[in-house]
């Protein structure tokens, strides 16, 4: 099989691996995509966290996965191509896709770090044409230090 030399460092390869990703799908990576790589991979290492080997993620399973966020048939097949043209037949380190210990967001002017165990209390929106950010307050919230009451 011919494909290109997979990159060398974590991070080339991460970022190869997102590059197929949106070079595939049509509407792009969308948050939901990351929060579901995100979700399935820290819950597998979770689950493996005495394993020696490192997690590998076939590109069947990443697949899978991308299924569950509705991608459709045809881009599932694109990525599947994409990615044996890249990496070739080998499986990606589950670390490579998803920092169990690190979920950021990051836009312009704003970074959110969230607990990476509980991404699903970030979501994101349209309203009235502009784009948001929603977090779910569970708690105390509070701004540089100071307890703020959300109504």
């Amino acid at each position: 099989m011919f494909h290109t030399a997979a990159p060398d460092s974590a991070s080339d390869r991460r970022q190869a691996f997102y590059d197929v990703l949106a070079d595939t799908l049509e509407d792009g990576v969308t948050f939901d995509i990351v929060q579901t790589l995100h979700e399935n991979i820290v819950q597998q290492l979770t689950d493996r966290k005495k394993a020696a080997a490192p997690l590998e993620v076939s590109r069947k399973e990443i697949a899978a996965m991308l299924g569950t966020c509705d991608v459709p048939e045809k881009e599932l097949v694109a990525f599947d191509n994409e990615y044996l043209q890249q990496f070739g037949a080998v499986g990606m380190q589950a670390a490579t896709i998803a920092e169990p210990k690190k979920f950021e967001l990051t836009t312009e002017n704003v970074t959110i770090q969230v607990d990476p165990t509980r991404t699903d209390l970030v979501e994101t929106r349209r309203i009235d044409g502009k784009r948001y950010i929603l977090i779910a307050v569970e708690g105390e919230a509070t701004v540089n230090g100071v307890e703020i009451n959300i109504p």
